[in-house]
């Protein structure tokens, strides 16, 4: 038996619809992280550096 790791989920046989829904939630997860970190980055920007954030953090996470 093979074991299958996705986004720390782990399957004990091959993909399934289980597994392509668990990779669609996880996806869209992603995407919502995403895009959270990005309006945190425009708001970041505005009020300047903030401590804790380097300019080479905020450099990074703009790319």
């Amino acid at each position: 038996m093979k074991e299958y790791g996705y986004w720390g989920f782990q399957f004990l046989e091959p993909p399934t619809d289980v597994y392509r829904e668990m990779k669609y939630l996880a996806e869209d997860r992603i995407c919502r992280i995403k895009c959270q970190m990005r309006l945190r980055q425009q708001q970041l920007h505005q009020q300047g550096p903030r401590v804790g954030f380097s300019a080479v953090d905020v450099k990074e996470l703009k790319e």
